[in-house]
């Protein structure tokens, strides 16, 4: 099979321990330990707490950890909107979307997530 991309995630940090808690329920939500077919939706996840509680971490450790439950890992910030349009016009351009060739980034983020969402 094509390996699987792996896209923007931040590298793995190598003392990550603890929170298997969070780690699990955040499996649960989002793959109840199954790997997704492209009909089955993915659930939808957000962490949140105040700065410096290891979200981030928290995030990164999940993409490394489940990554081959998935078909692909996109990292996309969305500390802005600019950054996230961005992102995701960069996803399109991996997935070899013509529309990630667009002058307008919102045009191609929005091509990207149209092709994640067709068939």
């Amino acid at each position: 099979p094509p390996p699987r991309p792996f896209i923007g995630v931040p590298p793995c940090i190598p003392n990550f321990t603890g929170r298997e808690d969070e780690l699990y329920r955040l499996d649960a939500i989002l793959m109840h330990d199954k790997p997704a077919v492209v009909t089955q939706a993915v659930g939808r996840v957000a962490v949140q707490g105040m700065g410096g509680v290891g979200k981030t971490s928290l995030a990164v450790e999940y993409a490394y950890r489940y990554r081959n439950l998935y078909a692909g890992v996109c990292w996309c910030p969305a500390e802005t909107r600019a950054g996230l349009m961005t992102a995701l016009a960069g996803l399109g351009a991996a997935l070899g979307n013509s529309a990630s060739e667009e002058v307008d980034a919102e045009k191609a983020a929005k091509a990207a997530l149209h092709r994640l969402a067709g068939p």
